[in-house]
């Protein structure tokens, strides 16, 4: 995902969900 994330563009909505998800991945993955 760090990939696919280097590769999109900064403002894009794309990049705000990979950036929220980068994020809280830890939680997301505890489920």
């Amino acid at each position: 995902m760090v990939l696919q994330r280097q590769q999109v563009a900064g403002n894009s909505a794309t990049a705000k969900a990979l950036d929220y998800s980068l994020k809280r991945w830890t939680a997301l993955t505890r489920f």
